[in-house]
């Protein structure tokens, strides 16, 4: 009977052995909940860009311009720490939170202030510019937002020298020159988009558009020669370009500088011309 009774025991002790070492072994396997990494995603991708076929109530004026390729706008949150979508800019955009009516729209609680259809990004002769349709918008310099400032800073660092370069050139020239967020709204006119001021947002909502002209040099370099093929046909008085708005600070002075330089180098051309047949008469 002892015998017995030890060799249950000890059967006992095996068996709960084995049941403590099974009990203890699970734990260790990774729950399943535990690794949700695409519903994360799901909130950050929401169809920003819009994919279905749009009919705004605002009519878009036609093209006078060829877009320059390459260009993409950006759309950030978090002041642009996360972006949450990209896009290349091929045609003119209409923004709000209308799906049907808007390209780009801005649903759920980020659209807070924010119309149907709200703002359109145009392409003119003299460049990108803002129309504003309903509602007040801003446009702002990228160094008004340090999170924005901060990816731009790092992103330029792992490019090409020459990019990089010409990158953190524009950006501290950006920080020494500061300037401020401009509110503006229907009635304001259009508002020009440069590397000085190519942020903007609508109404009160915190997401962000930027459209990139700081990392692609050639862009810069394809305006400028465009801007100096057109130079006195987009200044003549009555044309649609008069009503683009305005351009932040520096911006403003570049233009009206280069204007100038224009005109002066066109009096010293007449002024070349005209001095030969002088003399002509002269002798």
């Amino acid at each position: 009977p002892r015998a017995s009774k030890a060799a249950d025991a000890a059967a006992a002790t095996a068996a709960a052995a084995r049941g403590a070492a099974a009990g203890g072994a699970a734990p260790s396997a990774p729950p399943a909940a535990a690794d949700p990494p695409l519903v994360e995603h799901t909130g950050d991708f929401e169809e920003i860009v819009n994919s279905q076929p749009v009919q705004p109530f605002w009519k878009i004026p036609p093209l006078r311009a060829e877009i320059p390729a390459g260009v993409r706008l950006r759309v950030f949150d978090n002041d642009g720490a996360k972006e949450v979508a990209s896009l290349a800019v091929t045609q003119p955009l209409v923004f709000g939170v209308d799906p049907e009516r808007a390209h780009i729209v801005e649903r759920g609680t980020k659209g807070v202030g924010v119309y149907p259809e709200h703002l359109a990004l145009l392409y003119t002769p003299k460049g990108f510019a803002l129309h504003p349709i309903s509602g007040q918008s801003t446009f702002s310099s990228v160094v008004n937002h340090r999170a924005l400032l901060v990816k731009l800073r790092s992103e330029a660092s792992k490019m090409p020298a020459e990019r990089a370069e010409h990158c953190h050139a524009l950006l501290d020239q950006m920080q020494k020159q500061p300037t401020r967020s401009t509110l503006f709204q229907p009635g304001d006119g259009r508002k020009k988009l440069s590397w000085q001021a190519s942020v903007f947002s609508m109404g009160r909502s915190e997401r962000i558009y930027f459209l990139d002209v700081l990392t692609r040099p050639e862009l810069m370099e394809e305006s400028s020669k465009e801007s100096g093929k057109k130079g006195g046909v987009d200044g003549e008085a009555g044309g649609d370009d008069a009503k683009d708005g305005d351009e932040v600070g520096a911006g403003v002075a570049s233009s009206k500088d280069d204007a100038q330089e224009t005109a002066a180098a066109r009096s010293r051309s007449r002024s070349a011309a005209s001095a030969p047949a002088a003399a002509g008469r002269g002798g």
